[in-house]
């Protein structure tokens, strides 16, 4: 489960419970859950986010901002550097599967907002 507001995943977590448990009960098998693994929510760099926004709209490039909330390696980039992230659709939302498929399009909107982005910073920094 994914929020930026731990309130609200402490909120979620039991109710998750309940409705599994619910389920299990109702099939007739067990179950047990185990809440293992939290990583906060990480807030990226503003500057960075406005340099990839204003990159996107140079190239052309539709964007919205979102809030991801997946495990990615720029989530600890960025206790030691300002960070940002740019996502490129994958059709029917589908990723880290063999029906992620991305138009080459969009991929080239991608590889563009980076490469304006990051020449950006470079020349702010």
């Amino acid at each position: 489960m994914r929020d930026p507001r731990d309130a609200t995943l402490d909120r979620a977590l039991p109710m998750l419970d309940r409705i599994v448990g619910e389920a299990c009960e109702r099939e007739g098998v067990t179950c047990a859950l185990e809440h293992y693994w939290h990583v906060p929510y990480t807030p990226f760099h503003r500057e960075v986010v406005e340099t990839i926004e204003k990159a996107a709209r140079a190239t052309g490039a539709g964007y919205r901002r979102i809030l991801s909330g997946a495990g990615h390696d720029a989530q600890y980039m960025a206790a030691i550097a300002p960070t940002g992230m740019i996502f490129v659709p994958s059709r029917d939302g589908r990723s880290h599967c063999e029906e992620e498929f991305t138009p080459m399009d969009d991929i080239e909107h991608g590889a563009n907002t980076l490469l304006a982005a990051a020449l950006e910073l470079a020349e702010t920094s």
